[in-house]
């Protein structure tokens, strides 16, 4: 994320602690005049209403292409900005007739807030413990923003927390499927999902939307921990092919285990 930062030619601010910044952006609004892009109180209730207003569009994409709404959507939240527009983008879309009903949205959280506060009926979202990091460090916060609980009221949603164990594993699986590299962050909304249908609580039939919000690039240094480098090889062809030939049908056999229809 530093590098890419660096790359689009910004001036890179790294605070001690996180808590740091809010105060620093406050100060500099106030002297400066700077427009913040991004939450600068604490606890955060948000970021720009311009901001929102942009994820209100991803509901339309999706309406666009689906022709409906979905019954579900899942996607992975730390304050809630992109939970709380893709709601708004849906409301406009029921109030101008184009769909009958909103869906019900499903936040895949690392901490649990979300959770916490439905479980225990609150108004107000408390800080989540951190009992260890979270491989997710695009929704890496502990305390979740009032607008994603709104919305998840409002929706009769569901917040899900997602924990590190299985989430490089389901990364991989999506990538082998489809093609597709997510970052952590994103891989989460499936894990909500599987665990929900896992439980009954989707249906079959549902359509459910996956929203993924990032590259799997993104975050790479923290999904290949555990690999270890790649041998230069000096073997004969021959010997290059069989071995290759080994593992693609290792791999075909583990994918017909998860996608009927593919065999080895």
């Amino acid at each position: 994320m530093v590098a890419q930062i660096r790359k689009l030619g910004a001036h890179l601010i790294l605070m001690e602690d996180k808590a740091m910044r809010w105060p620093l952006l406050a100060e500099a609004a106030k002297r400066y005049g700077w427009f913040i892009t991004s939450p600068y109180s604490s606890p955060v209730v948000g970021s720009t209403p311009f901001g929102i207003e942009g994820y209100k569009t991803i509901a339309y994409e999706i309406f666009e292409d689906l022709g409906r709404a979905p019954d579900w959507i899942a996607l992975p939240v730390c304050y809630g900005d992109a939970l709380a527009g893709i709601h708004q983008g849906f409301l406009d879309l029921e109030r101008a007739g184009a769909v009958k009903r909103v869906p019900r949205f499903i936040a895949a959280e690392a901490y649990g807030s979300l959770g916490r506060a439905i479980a225990s009926r609150a108004d107000r979202v408390e800080a989540a413990p951190i009992e260890s990091a979270t491989l997710a460090s695009s929704v890496g916060g502990a305390q979740s923003a009032y607008q994603a609980l709104l919305t998840l009221k409002q929706t009769d949603g569901i917040a899900i927390q997602v924990g590190n164990d299985g989430l490089v594993e389901l990364q991989e699986l999506i990538g082998s499927l489809e093609g597709l590299c997510f970052e952590l962050a994103s891989v989460m909304p499936f894990a909500a999902v599987r665990q929900l249908r896992d439980e009954g609580t989707i249906a079959a039939d549902d359509l459910v939307v996956c929203l993924a919000t990032a590259s799997g690039l993104k975050d790479i240094d923290k999904s290949t921990l555990d690999w270890e480098d790649v041998p230069v090889n000096s073997e004969a062809q021959e010997q290059v092919l069989e071995t290759a030939q080994i593992a693609v049908q290792q791999i075909a056999t583990q994918m017909s285990h998860v996608q009927p229809g593919v065999t080895p």
